[in-house]
């Protein structure tokens, strides 16, 4: 990210930029094998987290690794030793480390049903013992594997962001965020039993003033703003 740019556009327009995306971590990733790449690994996510303070952020999303990486008893430890060592910083600067529940075949059975829990990742999350390590929690990405509703209501506090986009298991594909079979009703309700508070973004394809106006909408309608 140029910063000087970044702070100079928000300046310019007044949109703020609440959060950045540490945009290597699924090459160069936490849960390598190799103790050079996990380092390269943790030095760009302090310099993500430096760089989001510098334009006002409060998070860093961030992938931790990847299962193809080894077993799970070899990769869970081997991330959270690479990352907490960017915790000190993260509490330095108060932005937030926001783990984000992604395919990346780790904390889930990729190959399993869609009865699963987000036990996995509350344990991980726990494991870090850091109130700067949290959850950019991705409502349509694991639809596939469980109710999001109980998994918003598993995580609780340890949600700090929301990505919103549509699934549907009966076609097995996203879908624009009010399309597909995502329960949203109980997303709602689930949001509000743990008292969510904060930003959630539409993880969707962009484009111009028309195309945002109907995420817009479609955000909207989901969350029965409307």
């Amino acid at each position: 990210m140029d910063v000087k740019a970044t702070i100079q556009a928000i300046q310019e327009t007044g949109l703020p930029v609440d959060g950045t995306v540490c945009s290597t971590h699924w090459s160069i990733r936490h849960t390598d094998s190799n103790p050079e790449t996990r380092q390269k690994a943790l030095d760009d996510l302090k310099h993500a987290l430096e760089a989001t303070k510098a334009v006002g952020g409060h998070t860093v999303l961030l992938v931790v690794g990847h299962g193809n990486d080894g077993p799970l008893d070899e990769i869970w430890p081997r991330s959270i030793e690479n990352i907490a060592k960017a915790l000190p910083l993260a509490t330095q600067l108060g932005v937030y480390i926001a783990i984000e529940n992604v395919w990346n075949h780790f904390l889930y059975d990729h190959n399993g049903p869609h009865t699963q829990t987000a036990d996995q990742y509350v344990k991980y999350v726990d494991e870090l013992n850091s109130p700067w390590v949290g959850m950019q929690f991705d409502i349509g990405n694991h639809w596939k594997y469980g109710s999001m509703g109980d998994w918003i209501r598993q995580l609780g506090k340890r949600i700090v962001k929301l990505d919103l986009k549509g699934f549907s298991r009966a076609e097995n594909k996203f879908t624009k965020i009010t399309e597909g079979d995502l329960d949203w009703a109980d997303v709602r309700k689930a949001l509000a039993e743990i008292d969510y508070y904060g930003w959630a973004a539409a993880e969707v394809n962009g484009g111009g003033l028309e195309q945002l106006k109907e995420i817009s909408a479609e955000m909207d309608t989901v969350f029965n703003l409307l």
